[in-house]
């Protein structure tokens, strides 16, 4: 799942150390639903393993990531993530594990192994998901300037219904197993630049996924000046020097496969409005753009973007995506919308695709910083430096 606006915030409540059992309050809430974690001096792997061995990782994502270089290997990455996130919360993770490279990420509690937020604010933090939190960061850059975001694929399937890209393991000789939602902790942790970044994944992990209908793939970038894309499917890693990423695989191989290519519209989008970007500021404005909370609100947006957004309110892709309907679509489009201004917060929250956590961030690797914003709020828009 990135500048630099000096922004000052004050944290609102801090938790002290105590002792209660099986739950730690060591933690710092700065707002509902954001906490700021301890460093971590530890990092449970072998507690890790196990959990991702049992625990699917899916579920339906609207990510985007684009490199700009804005000259003399000086490159910014934006990237927005669209997920629904509901009672659960958001973690800005630090870690400083001996043997690996010090590390400041993101980290996105979405599934079932999450706590609800007013549960840990309440009775704090549970054991086993406090070890988990590390291993669930969609952004992560290291203390080198190596930094790494995570992307969903949309599902694919042939005739007989079966997954096309599904991904049991890259690399069966390898030491460690690794599940792909952990790859960009194990990436930025043992890798200096982009070039050890793909060599350690293809031969010092074998990655996998249980969940049959998603993939991941992860926008590499360094503080040396290099980027890439690196791709994860039927038990392949490929790497490409695509500055850009959503929902469809960009490798060649792959691309030919692809059948709804979703995500599309917003590549089309970072095409027409890229060069648009001088600095960080421009990417992020160029990111909130293409989260699907604000598709519904730019007029001026590719066709296929708001097909794709319309697709969250029940209509099936291959409808909107007739050239010939347009009109009828952009009608329904509006009507829609129309009918979810009347809801209440808890009504729309209630609804199934309804995006309520998009994840705007700008990230430099040179100079280490994060430019985040929270949960769709202006409220919550914090900068990191590493």
């Amino acid at each position: 799942m990135k500048r630099i606006i000096s922004v000052t915030f004050s944290i609102l409540m801090v938790f002290p150390l105590v002792s209660c059992g099986k739950k730690d309050m060591n933690f710092k809430i700065l707002k509902d639903k954001l906490i700021e974690m301890p460093t971590y001096e530890d990092i449970d792997y072998a507690f890790a393993e196990e959990h991702f061995k049992k625990t699917p990782v899916g579920g339906h994502g609207g990510c985007t990531a684009v490199v700009k270089n804005l000259g003399d290997g000086n490159l910014i990455v934006g990237r927005n993530m669209d997920y629904c996130f509901s009672k659960k919360s958001a973690y800005i993770v630090r870690t400083n594990v001996p043997g690996e490279y010090k590390t400041l990420g993101f980290s996105y509690g979405v599934n079932d192994a999450a706590q609800d937020f007013e549960d840990i604010k309440k009775n704090g933090l549970n054991s086993d998901w406090k070890k988990l939190i590390p291993f669930y960061c969609g952004d992560i850059i290291n203390e080198k300037g190596l930094y790494c975001e995570i992307d969903m694929r949309n599902p694919e399937f042939d005739e007989k219904g079966e997954s096309i890209f599904h991904c049991s393991g890259t690399n069966k000789l390898a030491p460690t197993l690794v599940n792909m939602v952990q790859v960009t902790r194990f990436l930025t942790a043992h890798c200096k630049n982009v070039e050890e970044a793909v060599r350690y994944a293809r031969r010092n992990i074998n990655i996998y996924n249980l969940e049959k209908d998603w993939n991941f793939a992860y926008i590499l970038a360094d503080a040396e000046g290099n980027y890439g894309l690196l791709e994860v499917a039927q038990n392949e890693v490929y790497f490409t020097n695509k500055p850009y990423q959503s929902n469809y695989y960009l490798t060649p191989k792959f691309y030919e496969k692809c059948k709804l290519k979703f995500g599309l519209g917003r590549t089309q989008y970072i095409d027409e409005h890229l060069n648009e970007v001088k600095d960080s500021k421009s990417m992020y404005d160029l990111m909130n753009q293409l989260s699907y909370s604000n598709v519904y609100k730019i007029e001026g947006c590719p066709f296929d973007m708001r097909s794709e957004a319309c697709t969250f309110l029940d209509h099936s892709f291959e409808y909107l995506m007739a050239e010939e309907n347009k009109a009828e679509i952009y009608g329904e489009l509006n009507a829609k919308k129309a009918e979810l201004d009347k809801l209440t917060e808890e009504e729309k929250q209630a609804l199934p695709w309804y995006w309520q956590s998009s994840f705007t961030v700008v990230t430099n690797p040179q100079e280490k910083t994060m430019h985040v914003r929270f949960f769709e709020n202006p409220d919550y828009i914090f900068d990191y430096r590493l």
